[in-house]
């Protein structure tokens, strides 16, 4: 009796079941003809709108339902921040997707495929750095979940035509182009693969990235590894590693690679057109966590020159440059053979280069760079033990150390630029001690036999403008420069004094050379040379005179002390006058030793304390 009542019971709740059930399936149905008659668009429109904050455009919307349930979209716009410069923030010209349905009614989203067409992101930041692609910039932050765990499983995505332009906030427009994209997973513990085509800034680029299962993605306590290899013409980029937030490009942590044959392909990818076939690599250990960026224990070789050092970047929080931070070291280098490489068939320049005094006083990257450089070779100049540290700060470029091994001596300088109202104000300070001199003039081409000693000068120089040629014009300063304990040639030394025994022959041989001074003083211009001393055993030569840097006009006289030379010398003046290209040599007719004297009298009297210790230490001032 009571298996009986069981029975009748189970019978019972199974009709009930079976009532439901079917209740259940007259629903479904009902619902699937209600949403594929019902127009969602509108409602797409307006909550996606609400979520957003921006305007949204959707021009067709489709379900179809089934398994999988297949979504399609096109014509899809998501208005851009408000002054944008782009009329979207996203626009795709059509989206399909493939969507499992079983798990979707667990409220898990799985997508076989997805198919997506045209596209187009514009990404920009406003005046205060904050991204267009922060919704609500406005509202406090809250905690969430790592994306990675919100990441749905895509078996199958491919992209086709797409685009993402990135405008900096100096105005420049970074341009990434996406032709083919295809990513491949065949199940959620197994290894993806995602391979694409495109152009950075129209440097062709290929990419192949290995990644690990969409199970090890989901799991937050693990790194998420990464194998990416991408190429572009001559250069080739590796790196093998994890990241801890693989979709926000955080936590990386691996070894980063790079190969380039030729230097213009990197120059091309950030905007910049000019041969310059130099071969590159470097590598080291990448890691970025949040705002910072780090190279470590980083090595490379430049053309033939090994290097090693540290390479860091800190991205600006709002309204904040990005930060620049280079700290290299290198072995021997060819500057000779870099600078060839670096401007092949380069004319050369007819005349002074004009350089720019603008510095901008909200740049969107600064930096600090210190370089070292063992030994280095310019033809037959040779420099050891180069030293660099650079900076550029909002309005203020500096360079608080540039010293290196010169000709047997040391050179050394620092120097500045400061935005100013109109263009920079520069500063420069330049020191020269105990170079060889002969070394120095047989680079320039000429026989090291002619003029030989120790050289110690100084320099200073303060100009302003928004340009070097402009700011010549309000310019001032002064050079001094000394020889000693030398030898100079007697041929050029009989020249100068107008030696008769010039007409029998020239002569051969040097003299010693006691002492040689000159002193510049540079006004808005014009330079005037006071004194120009020379002291020899056969002779002693005093002048002075004028340049004139804005017409490029010289105007120099020199004489012998009749004291001091030999029976055939006339000791007449000479002058050396006309433009720099092209100066005329001859007796002068002005010569005027008092006003010469005077000159030297108030150079003398400016000289900066750099350069009154180079006087100090020459003899010819006396």
């Amino acid at each position: 009796m009571q298996n009986t009542k069981w029975v009748i019971g189970w019978r019972h709740w199974g009709r009930i079941a079976l009532w439901l059930l079917g209740v259940l399936v007259l629903v479904a149905a009902i619902a699937s003809v209600a949403l594929a008659t019902i127009d969602l668009k509108p409602i797409l429109e307006h909550e996606a709108s609400r979520r957003s904050g921006r305007n949204v455009h959707v021009g067709a919307f489709a379900i179809a339902w089934g398994n999988p349930v297949v979504l399609k979209v096109s014509d899809f716009h998501l208005g851009n921040a408000p002054g944008g410069h782009a009329s979207d923030l996203v626009s795709v010209a059509q989206l399909v997707a493939d969507i499992e349905l079983w798990p979707l009614l667990r409220g898990e989203l799985r997508l076989r495929q997805v198919r997506l067409e045209q596209p187009l992101i514009a990404l920009e930041r406003n005046s205060d750095r904050i991204g267009n692609w922060k919704l609500h910039p406005d509202r406090p932050a809250k905690p969430e979940p790592p994306r990675r765990t919100k990441m749905p499983f895509i078996a199958d995505l491919t992209l086709h035509a797409g685009e993402i332009t990135l405008r900096t906030t100096s105005g420049a427009t970074l341009h990434i182009r996406l032709d083919d994209v295809r990513l491949r997973a065949p199940g959620v513990d197994a290894p993806a693969h995602i391979a694409a085509k495109g152009a950075y800034n129209d440097v062709a680029l290929q990419m192949e990235l290995h990644t690990q299962s969409y199970a090890v993605l989901w799991q937050t306590s693990v790194p998420f590894g990464i194998d990416l290899t991408a190429k572009a013409a001559n250069t080739t980029l590796t790196f093998q590693g994890g990241a801890t937030a693989p979709l926000d490009f955080d936590g990386l942590n691996g070894a980063l690679a790079i190969q380039s044959d030729r230097l213009d392909d990197w120059l091309s990818i950030f905007g910049m057109s000019r041969q310059a076939p130099v071969p590159l690599q470097f590598g080291g250990t990448l890691a970025k966590q949040g705002d910072h960026w780090e190279l470590g224990d980083t090595t490379g070789k430049l053309v033939s020159s090994n290097f090693s050092g540290l390479l860091t970047l800190d991205e600006g929080k709002s309204g904040a440059p990005d930060h620049f931070v280079v700290n290299l070291d290198f072995m021997p280098v060819d500057l000779k053979h870099l600078v060839d490489l670096a401007t092949p068939n380069a004319p050369r320049p007819a005349a002074t280069p004009v350089l720019s005094l603008s510095v901008e006083t909200q740049p969107s990257e600064t930096f600090n760079i210190r370089l070292g450089v063992q030994q280095a070779t310019y033809s037959n100049l040779k420099l050891s033990d180069l030293r660099l540290a650079a900076a550029l700060a909002p309005g203020r470029f500096s360079v608080s150390e540039l010293s290196l091994g010169l000709a047997g001596g040391g050179l050394r300088a620092i120097g500045s630029v400061e935005a100013v109202s109109r263009g920079g104000r520069a500063v420069l300070d330049v020191a020269v001690t105990q170079a060889d001199a002969a070394t120095l003039v047989r680079y320039f081409g000429s026989n090291a036999a002619m003029l030989s000693g120790r050289l110690d000068g100084s320099a200073t120089l303060e100009m302003s403008g928004e340009t070097t040629a402009d700011a010549l014009r309000a310019s001032h300063g002064q050079i001094v420069l000394g020889i000693t304990h030398g030898r100079i040639s007697r041929d050029l030394l009989e020249k100068a004094s107008t030696n008769l025994s010039q007409l029998f022959g020239r002569s051969t041989g040097s003299a010693t050379l006691g002492c040689l001074l000159g002193i510049a003083s540079l006004n808005n211009g014009h330079v005037s040379v006071a004194p120009l001393r020379l002291r020899t055993s056969e002779g002693n030569l005093f002048g002075g005179g004028s340049l004139d840097l804005l017409a490029r006009h010289l105007d120099l006289q020199l004489k012998s002390e009749a004291a001091s030379t030999g029976f055939f010398a006339l000791d007449l003046p000479v002058q050396i006058t006309g433009s720099f290209a092209s100066p005329d040599t001859g007796l002068s007719s002005s010569f005027n030793p008092t006003a010469i004297g005077a000159q030297a009298s108030r150079n003398l009297a400016r000289l900066a304390p750099a350069s009154r210790r180079v006087v100090d230490h020459n003899p010819c001032v006396g």
